[in-house]
This record gives C-alpha cells, sequence and structure tokens, in this order.
C-alpha cells in the first residue's frame, strides 16, 4: 500500500481536496474551500499507475479517520514485486496523457541544463577531494532553483513565498557569481514592486503569480537594506545604469494592489528616506524594530525595539550605503555623496557607540545618547551572553573593522565561537526557563533545541568564509567550505550523525533531546563529544550563498562586464588545483599555483599584473575584459593563476 495525504489548503488536516477514481487514473482537485481553487480553478493533478490498485484510507493501518478532517488516501496493491506510478499535473484541466516522457532523456536534458548554468564547473586535484564539491554543485543548484522558483522545503513544505532577504541572497548572488544578471533584473523589478508605498519599507515575505495579495504586512528591521544591496551588487556586475530609469509600481500597505509607478531610482530614493527616518534619536545608528536576521532574536518588548540596535544590521547598512554611493558616482553624483555621508555617519557612531571598548557587543540598548548599555558583551549581565557572530564576520565582510580590530574578533570566534562542525551565531544559548521570556521571544521559548536556537546555522557559517576570504585566510576558507559540505561529512566532522548527502541541511543540531539538557552539556558541542545532526532541508537562500562563495571568493573568479578579477584564497595543499569553467563564453581551464609572488599566465603569456585595493590584504588581480578576450580562443584556454 502507499499513502498519500492531500493539501490544498494553509491546513494539513483540512479536507480542501476533491477525488476522482476512474479506470486506475485518480484525479485531485482543489475544493470549493481550498484558496487554491480561487487562484487556479483549474488546476488538476493525476495519479496513475500500471498495477491495478483499490483507494482505501488510514482504516487499512487499523486507524479510524477523525471526523471533520481529511482522510489519507491510500493505493491498496496485490501483492507483487515491483509497483511504478506516474504524476502528472496542469493547469489549464488538460487531460491525463500517458507515456510522455522518456526518463533517460529528461535526465539528460535536465543535467545539461544544470551543466549549462554552471559554466560545465568541475574540479580536479591529485589528491585532495574535490570530486563531492562537484557533486555538490549540482544539488546545490537545484537546491537553489527549489528556494528561487518555489520556496519549499522538505520539512517546511508549506509556503511557498519569497522571503525579502532570503531572495535578496542566494538566488541573486547565485546569478550574479555565474553571470546571468537578467535573472537579477527580474527578482529586482518582483522585489522593488512589493516595496510599500506609504513608507519606503518592505514585507517580511510576500508571494508572486496569482497568490500576490498573500504577503507580511511588517517586517524585522535589516529587511530594508537587502533591496538596496541587490541594486548595488546588480550595477556593480553590469554597470547597467538604464536599469534606475525603469518604472515600477509599489504596494498599498492596506489592500496589497500594486499602486502608480515610478523609477527604480525613486524606490531607492524612498528606501534611503526609510533608513534615515528610522535611526535611534541623535545617532546613525538603524532602529532594531522586529529584530535583524536570527528572529529567534526578536525582541521581548517594545522599548527594545525602539531603543535598541543590532550591531550586525549597523554593519549591513555602512556596507550597502557606501557601496551603493560608490555605484552611484557616474549616475547622480550629488546623491552619491548623500550616501557616501551616510555611510561616514554610521561608521562613526558605530565606533562611538559599539566599538567604544574595543569588542562588538550583539546589541546597543539607549535610553539616550548618554546612557548606552551593551548587549551580548562580555559586560553584558542580563542575558548571560558574551559573544555574537553575525556582527564580527559582517564587519569584516563591510570593512568597517581596522586589520587590528578584525585580528581582535577572529581571535574571539576561533576562541569562543568555532566549533567541530562550524562556528555558533553566539557563545552560548539563551537561557531556556521553560519558555518563559525576558528580553527575546522564540530564543527563549522554543522547546526544540534546533535551528537558530542551535547556534549553528549554516547560513551564518558560510558568512564566516566570506569574512575569512576577505581577511585572506587560506586554511580557514577551504576548511570552512567542507565542515559543512554533507557529502561524506564524518570525514571532516567527526561527531557528525548519519544524514542526507545530496541537499542543504540549514543547521547542525547538537544531539540534546531538551533544552535543559542543552543548556547542561553545551560544552560538549565544542569538545565534539556529542552528536550533531542536519537540520531542516532545503529551504534557504544557503545553498546560492554557498556556491557563490565556493566561486567568487575562494576560487575567486569574478567576471563582470567590462573587466575580470582573479582572486583565489586556496591553501597550499590545493597547490595545482584546476578549475574547468567558462568566462565571456570560453571555455578556459583555470589552473592554481601556490607562490610568493603573484604572476598570471594567460595561454602561455606572461600578464602584467594590477592589483584592486583590499583593506585587509593584496587585492585581486585585474584584467579588462577586451585584454582578456583578445588572448582567447574558441576551444581551449589555460590560465595558470600564482598566488
Amino acid at each position: 500500500a502507499i499513502s498519500n495525504q492531500f493539501v490544498m489548503g494553509v491546513d494539513d488536516s483540512a479536507p480542501t481536496v476533491t477525488l476522482d477514481v476512474s479506470d486506475q487514473l485518480l484525479t485531485i482537485k482543489g475544493s470549493q474551500d481550498s484558496p487554491i481553487h480561487e487562484a487556479y480553478p483549474a488546476l488538476t493533478y493525476y495519479l496513475a499507475s500500471d498495477q491495478p490498485f483499490s483507494v482505501t484510507d488510514e482504516s487499512l493501518f487499523n486507524v479510524a479517520p477523525t471526523m471533520g478532517e481529511a482522510a489519507l488516501t491510500v493505493l491498496q496493491f496485490d501483492a507483487q514485486k515491483d509497483v511504478s506510478f506516474v504524476i502528472q499535473g496542469t493547469l489549464d484541466q488538460a487531460p491525463y496523457r500517458p507515456n510522455v516522457n522518456d526518463y533517460a532523456v529528461e535526465d539528460q536534458v535536465y543535467t545539461d541544463f544544470i551543466n549549462t548554468l554552471l559554466h560545465q564547473f568541475s574540479l580536479q586535484h591529485d589528491q585532495a577531494d574535490v570530486v563531492s564539491f562537484n557533486l555538490l554543485a549540482r544539488w546545490y543548484t537545484h537546491n537553489m532553483l527549489v528556494h528561487y522558483l518555489s520556496p519549499h522545503g522538505l520539512e517546511q513544505y508549506g509556503g511557498a513565498a519569497w522571503g525579502t532577504r532570503d531572495v535578496s541572497q542566494g538566488p541573486t548572488e547565485y546569478f550574479l557569481a555565474l553571470n546571468r544578471p537578467e535573472m537579477v533584473a527580474s527578482i529586482i523589478e518582483h522585489l522593488f514592486e512589493n516595496q510599500f508605498e506609504d513608507d519606503g519599507n518592505w514585507p517580511q515575505w510576500f508571494m508572486f503569480d496569482r497568490y500576490e495579495k498573500q504577503k507580511a504586512d511588517e517586517s524585522h528591521g535589516d529587511v530594508i537594506v537587502w533591496p538596496m544591496k541587490v541594486v548595488s551588487d546588480y550595477l556593480e556586475k553590469t554597470k547597467d545604469y538604464t536599469i534606475l530609469e525603469k518604472q515600477i509600481a509599489y504596494t498599498d500597505r492596506e489592500s496589497f494592489e500594486k499602486t502608480a509607478s515610478e523609477s527604480l531610482f525613486s524606490h531607492l530614493k524612498k528606501e534611503v528616506a526609510y533608513i534615515e527616518a528610522n535611526f535611534l534619536p541623535g545617532t546613525y545608528l538603524s532602529c532594531y524594530g522586529d529584530g535583524d536576521w536570527d528572529d529567534t532574536l526578536q525582541p521581548n518588548n517594545s522599548k527594545l525595539k525602539k531603543q535598541m540596535a543590532s550591531s550586525w544590521t549597523v554593519a549591513l547598512t555602512y556596507e550597502v550605503l557606501k557601496k551603493l554611493g560608490q555605484q552611484l558616482a557616474d549616475y547622480d553624483a550629488a546623491y552619491a555623496a548623500h550616501l557616501s555621508a551616510l555611510a561616514a555617519g554610521v561608521q562613526k557612531d558605530f565606533e562611538t557607540y559599539m566599538l567604544a571598548d574595543g569588542t562588538l557587543p550583539g546589541f546597543v540598548y539607549m535610553e539616550d545618547e548618554s546612557h548606552v548599555e551593551l548587549m551580548v558583551h562580555p559586560t553584558d549581565k542580563k542575558t548571560g551572553i558574551q559573544y555574537r557572530l553575525l556582527p564580527m564576520q559582517q564587519s569584516m565582510i563591510g570593512e568597517l573593522l581596522s586589520p587590528e580590530e578584525a585580528k581582535h574578533h577572529l581571535a574571539i570566534i576561533k576562541s569562543h565561537l568555532q566549533f567541530p562542525d562550524g562556528v555558533r551565531l553566539m557563545n552560548r544559548p539563551a537561557q531556556y526557563q521553560g519558555g518563559v521570556s525576558t528580553n527575546f521571544k522564540r530564543a527563549e521559548q522554543a522547546a526544540n533545541f534546533g535551528r537558530e536556537i542551535g547556534l549553528q546555522y549554516v547560513h551564518a557559517h558560510i558568512r564566516f568564509t566570506e569574512a575569512m576570504a576577505k581577511l585572506g585566510n587560506k586554511q580557514e576558507t577551504w576548511q570552512g567550505l567542507g565542515v559543512i559540505n554533507p557529502i561524506q561529512i564524518k570525514e571532516s566532522v567527526l561527531n557528525a550523525e548519519l544524514r542526507q548527502a545530496n541537499v542543504y541541511f540549514s543547521s547542525s543540531d547538537g544531539d540534546f533531546k531538551t533544552r535543559y539538557q542543552a543548556q547542561e552539556n553545551f560544552g560538549k558541542l565544542k569538545e565534539g563529544t556529542v552528536g550533531v545532526k542536519g537540520g531542516w532541508r532545503i529551504y534557504s537562500s544557503g545553498p546560492g550563498i554557498y556556491l557563490n562563495q565556493l566561486i567568487s571568493q575562494v576560487l575567486g573568479i569574478r567576471e563582470y562586464a567590462d573587466h575580470l578579477e582573479l582572486d583565489p584564497v586556496l591553501p597550499a595543499e590545493l597547490d595545482g588545483l584546476s578549475l574547468t569553467y567558462q568566462v565571456y563564453a570560453q571555455p578556459v581551464k583555470f589552473v592554481f599555483h601556490e607562490a610568493t609572488e603573484a604572476k598570471v599566465v594567460i595561454n602561455g603569456q606572461e600578464m602584467p599584473l594590477h592589483f584592486t585595493e583590499k583593506r585587509y590584504r593584496q587585492g585581486a588581480i585585474c584584467f579588462e575584459k577586451e585584454q582578456i578576450c583578445q588572448l582567447f580562443n574558441k576551444s581551449d584556454n589555460t590560465i595558470d593563476i600564482y598566488r
């Protein structure tokens, strides 16, 4: 027997489908009570089998169906060795079509599509394990596409909404890294047509297509920054300033209807105006509002919402304001100067209020400018937590810390936050007292010690590898990607428990039965003496971010409209690593060499070198596109990078 739970509504248990069985064909549609029926009245699914079956429910397993709830649909077959069935869907109620696809043909078509999207990405090395990264690139591309096209996960199978913060990272970074800026232009349009007209902010999440009126009416304090980051990254990639003139509608906050259109540049100004209007009084520090990226730390009371700032959000805001100002300098010099002045103000107040004693807090709480309290900091007496990862690594990524300050905070991360299975969000979990909140909501309420509560959130660990690449820490970058590679994970994480190898897992969770047990034994995670298991699968911006870090930051290949940057950050044991790839639509074999002096040889010709500026280390080697393309042929190119 094969059991099925058909859900076409918000509530798993509510009966929201109609079933019809005829000639060994099961037809499934949304009932009149289904919200899917309203949006897609002709949506129809078929389930067919080559083997005869009868339809029953959970009573086959001696379980009585619950009155008023949807019953399981159980297909009962005669005893036999093999059972096969086909699931088919149609938006226009087209009839079932048997034998429409050949599996081998479709498998090859899909494989070719993924390989083309990845520019035939393939690593080779004589000794190091790089094959797992080749396999992972394919699986994570699949996971990214799921997150981009129909945001679901194996555990989080409901929803299908774009998180404003999420789509601004995973799919955006993937498509920029793989040189598909037209996809990012489409993301920009969808993002900005969901900007609220009244104040310029965004919903935390929104749906699209015929479900576009399904969205949140609020968002965390950092969400306002992300759409602006997408635009700044797109402009850096393409120099396509025509997108700033594109007319895009707003969204009405009450009705969720689209309103009058304005240029994307006007949308950006409205976004920046919201940021300025929501600084803590007398400062350039963004108000915490309903939280930041770690939504377990949503404030428990309104005073924290209005008088607290997240060091991570402030560091992110600085990075994006500075970059957008740089990108707009040739488009609108006066407004670019305004953005640069805002970034300078953020930097000054960051140093005044957040770096005053040399160690970054997770948050600052300010009743007024003269009463500043550091939270999640060595001086913090309220939360019992001393260190928070996100602001430390973001301040490195945004080059907000001096080299000495970055070195100091890296030492803190390695001493207090780096565990065998990756870095953790804080040095200890929030205190759990039976679900009663004092400072934060979910961090102090949730009974399950997983995902952000368990503190090893893989998305944040990927950002750690980005910070290490920014610093030029060769060992930490490759090792950082390796400890979260699920393929043969026990070879790199000895205390890892069995987990699925071909999907992204969103966290590495300590194997504790209760929050109390986790509190008492948390130190065992750092010792590696307690097991760690994979968290929720697939649904995350993480796969796209991971592949961006692998290609753009660790291998260091960054293709722009007018120039190419080569900036590998690889450990000595990968000397001789080669990568089959494509640059400017031409096949290229990159060979990476460990060397004391930088050198680049393209098809046998040594090139004169020009370096970009970096705050913490020697910058990327930069070549004009025309200079590169003149040396390329259409079949066989080799770029040797000595670094």
